[in-house]
């Protein structure tokens, strides 16, 4: 997971490159995700608990509740998805560009 983070930052800061007007390039991109990586790290080992205890949640509530615990276990799960899709960005952002504006 700590690698898909990684390229995914890179890209998120290439985009915000080509956002503000400046060339995006990989190189930047991969410099500014390596600048990030403890901020990644702590962010791949909280996301995979989160992640494992939903996991042990879900099957837990499908024991016991059938199709209904696997769709609310399912729910808890994409609502999970839904907001890692925004950790990342503001990983990048935190001291990147935003900040160059002043």
């Amino acid at each position: 997971m700590c690698i898909i983070v990684f390229f995914t930052a890179a890209l998120v800061f290439c985009a915000l490159q080509s956002f503000a007007g400046m060339e995006p390039s990989l190189r930047a991109g991969m410099v500014r995700a390596v600048g990030r990586l403890p901020q990644m790290l702590a962010w791949t080992l909280v996301a995979t608990t989160v992640e494992v205890m939903l996991n042990a949640l879900q099957n837990f509530l499908k024991e016991r509740l059938g199709f209904l615990g696997a769709l609310l276990g399912g729910t808890g799960a994409l609502a999970w998805n839904a907001v890692t899709c925004f950790v990342v960005p503001v990983l990048v952002v935190d001291g990147g560009l935003a900040s160059r504006g002043g």
